[in-house]
């Protein structure tokens, strides 16, 4: 998919995604985080893009949201209920299986075989854990 404008450009500037989520009714954690590689795709958040076999893809602030969430948790199981808490605002009413529909997006940009993950897995009865692989 072909944007315009160059990747390069920045999609905000400094502080400006902070804002957004806080005006939208997020919470938002402090970070330096700006470029991480999940799984196939490389992941800037300060764009809100992700980049995998040549393909650009625009991610939504709940996308990053969550992205941020399993980062911060790498290794360790991260609830369902802690995803929609940090994604979803107050006055959003989602449920434990949009969160289920939600990490299958996800897997679809940064898995090589979305079916079978190895970098966002399920952990039954419980949530999704981000694999360290270092």
């Amino acid at each position: 998919e072909q944007f315009e404008g160059s990747i390069w450009e920045p999609a905000c500037g400094e502080g400006a995604i902070a804002s957004v989520l806080t005006d939208a009714g997020h919470k938002v954690v402090a970070t330096d985080l700006v470029d991480y590689g999940f799984g196939i795709a490389q992941v800037d958040f300060a764009r809100f893009t992700s980049h995998s076999a040549q393909t650009l893809h625009r991610l939504t602030h709940k996308e990053c949201a969550v992205l941020q969430l399993l980062l911060e948790k790498v290794g360790k199981a991260v609830s369902r209920d802690e995803i929609l808490s940090r994604a979803w605002a107050p006055d959003e009413f989602p449920t434990e299986r949009t969160v289920d529909n939600f990490i299958l997006r996800l897997r679809r940009l940064v898995e090589q075989d979305p079916a079978n993950p190895r970098t966002i897995r399920s952990i039954r009865g419980v949530g999704y854990l981000l694999e360290n692989n270092e």
